[in-house]
C-alpha cells in the first residue's frame, strides 16, 4: 500500500499540483481522502483512482495496478510508466484544467487555444511548406 502513496504524490507534484487542495479542485477527491492515501492510512478504491488518473496523467489501469487492484505484467506496468504525449488542444476541451489555483471556465479554455495558436502559427506554418 505504500508503493500507491508515494506514487500518488510524486504523480501530484509532476503535475503541478503544489498543494492537496489544487488536486481536490481538479478532481473532487476530498484533501482528506488524499491525505490518507498519501500517508498510508487508507488504500485508495477503484472509483478513486479513477478519478484522480486524468488528473494526474496516468491510465486508470495503471493506478489499479499500483494499488494492487489488478496484476498485470511488467511490460504493461512500464509501458503506463512511460508519459505519452497528449494533444494539448483535446487535454483542454476534456479535462477540468487549473492555472494557478484557478479553475478554467470554457471561455478561458477558448482564450488559452487562441493563445496557444498564436504562439505556435510559427511552427504550425513551417509543418505546412514542409508537407508542399
Amino acid at each position: 500500500m505504500s508503493e500507491i502513496g508515494k506514487t500518488i504524490d510524486k504523480l501530484r507534484l509532476e503535475a503541478g499540483y503544489e498543494s492537496l487542495g489544487q488536486l481536490y479542485k481538479a478532481s473532487g477527491v476530498t484533501i482528506a481522502t488524499l491525505s490518507r492515501i498519501i500517508n498510508n492510512i487508507q488504500k485508495p478504491g477503484p472509483a478513486t483512482l479513477k478519478k484522480l488518473a486524468p488528473c494526474l496523467g496516468v491510465s486508470h489501469e495503471f493506478l489499479l495496478n499500483i494499488a494492487g487492484h489488478i496484476e498485470s505484467n511488467a511490460q504493461f506496468t512500464q509501458s503506463t510508466n512511460k508519459k505519452a504525449p497528449k494533444d494539448l488542444i483535446n487535454f483542454l476541451e476534456q479535462s477540468e484544467v487549473l492555472f494557478d489555483g484557478i479553475l478554467l471556465t470554457k471561455e478561458d479554455k477558448a482564450k488559452t487555444k487562441a493563445a496557444l495558436e498564436i504562439i505556435f502559427w510559427d511552427r504550425k506554418q513551417e509543418k505546412q511548406q514542409k508537407k508542399s
